[in-house]
């Protein structure tokens, strides 16, 4: 809750001023993505979700993901997302150096990007700026969140009876078995927990 939700409700609801009707772009399907789409459906915002798994991208649905992209069969998501909207309002980018020019395009003019990982890396050989001038873009990065920020998103959650999405649970004696499961990055749905 402190970590992957915080990040997610600071990125769009205390900083991004996310509002009933925005659309906001999730890449993948792990803890920050599955919270920052819980909490745009609290807003009345509508979510597309990526993924390179149909099955997951199924579940997203489930959830409550207006649409959904799978990255591997199109490749050019941006555009996918661009054709769908018109430009979405807010993205949270997880990946990186590898998503963030896409993300951008993605972006409506005025729209948002939050910087919240950087699951490919950090550095973007000779990026051309232009895009982000284009579009007016606010380029935001991420230091998760405040306790006034926690406090807040916590009584959210207990006002809207939001859960959080546990793909996974270990006793601690099996804690590398979690560390295993993470480092695949392919099989898990929302986050893994370790009981202490």
């Amino acid at each position: 809750m402190p970590i992957a939700a915080l990040t997610a409700w600071s990125m769009l609801i205390e900083y991004g001023g996310l509002q009933a009707g925005d659309t906001v772009l999730l890449q993948g399907t792990g803890g920050v993505s599955i919270f920052g789409l819980q909490f745009a459906l609290m807003a009345g915002a509508r979510a597309i979700i990526t993924s390179s798994s149909n099955a997951k991208l199924e579940r997203a649905k489930a959830l409550g993901a207006w649409k959904t992209i799978n990255y591997s069969e199109v490749p050019d998501w941006d555009k996918a997302a661009l054709e769908l909207t018109g430009g979405v309002d807010h993205v949270l980018d997880v990946g990186g150096a590898a998503t963030m020019v896409k993300s951008i395009n993605a972006l409506r003019i005025g729209g948002t990007l939050s910087m919240v990982g950087f699951l490919s890396g950090l550095t973007i050989p000779e990026y051309d700026v232009t895009s982000i001038l284009q579009k007016a873009a606010t380029v935001r990065g991420s230091q998760v969140g405040n306790r006034h920020h926690f406090e807040k998103m916590n009584r959210a959650i207990a006002h809207h009876h939001l859960h959080p999405v546990i793909d996974h649970v270990f006793p601690l004696e099996r804690i590398g078995d979690a560390f295993a499961l993470l480092a695949e990055g392919k099989q898990y749905f929302g986050k893994i927990v370790v009981q202490i």
